[in-house]
């Protein structure tokens, strides 16, 4: 069984999407990262993973996202650990295989998902998806390794390198897939738009841009 873990901050104005404040507000911020959250969650239901949990930080109580939940078995549960490194690790201790994902990413889709806990299944011991901003979308591990996220500038264009390295020297079985990018910035609303129409306009429904930050 290949368990899911969604990892998203509770979608709180001022504690989410912050950089994206100039553009949108504080406000709109937080209702765009509920409304990926949400995206997400559906996201899971179709690629029809068998366990799947929404790790929150800290507890959501978004009242929509927890009936989401409940209406698909989905557990939902507080991130445990000092930073994200830490809290992934320990989310991999609590049910292996082990896909890890976050909401900020607007390409991936089931697919994505289904392909990796394929691979997982098949035998890879670690499955990874590159972000273009350095990070990483996605990331699997068949068994935990908490060396993965340990000695990671977390939040800085470093991590994939840094995450490379360290998979380098455990001589683990890895497979990368083709890299996807994440909605963090102001710029990254016109890319959406751009490359995801119909998405944008639902996740930006009731919201107004302020295209000089953009």
């Amino acid at each position: 069984m290949i368990n899911l873990g969604i990892f998203a901050k509770a979608p709180i104005s001022g504690h989410v999407k912050t950089r994206l404040a100039p553009a949108i507000g504080l406000d709109a911020a937080a209702r765009l990262h509920a409304r990926m959250i949400e995206r997400t969650l559906t996201l899971a239901h179709e690629a029809g993973l068998e366990a799947v949990t929404l790790w929150t930080w800290p507890q959501v109580t978004d009242s929509h996202i927890i009936e989401q939940c409940r209406q698909r078995g989905f557990a939902i549960a507080v991130q445990q650990g000092k930073n994200l490194g830490q809290r992934m690790a320990y989310a991999c201790e609590q049910a292996s295989p082990q896909l890890i994902i976050g909401t900020d990413c607007p390409g991936i889709t089931a697919q994505h998902l289904r392909r990796a806990a394929d691979d997982l299944k098949a035998g890879a011991q670690l499955v990874l998806t590159p972000a273009l901003d350095g990070g990483y979308v996605l990331i699997g591990l068949r068994q935990p390794r908490p060396e993965i996220f340990q000695n990671i500038t977390w939040g800085s264009a470093e991590v994939l390198a840094q995450t490379r390295t360290t998979i380098r020297k455990l001589d683990l079985q890895a497979i990368e897939y083709e890299p996807l990018w994440d909605v963090d910035r102001p710029e990254d609303l016109i890319k959406l738009r751009e490359a995801f129409p119909v998405l944008a306009a639902k996740l930006l429904a009731e919201i107004t841009v302020d295209n000089a930050f953009t």
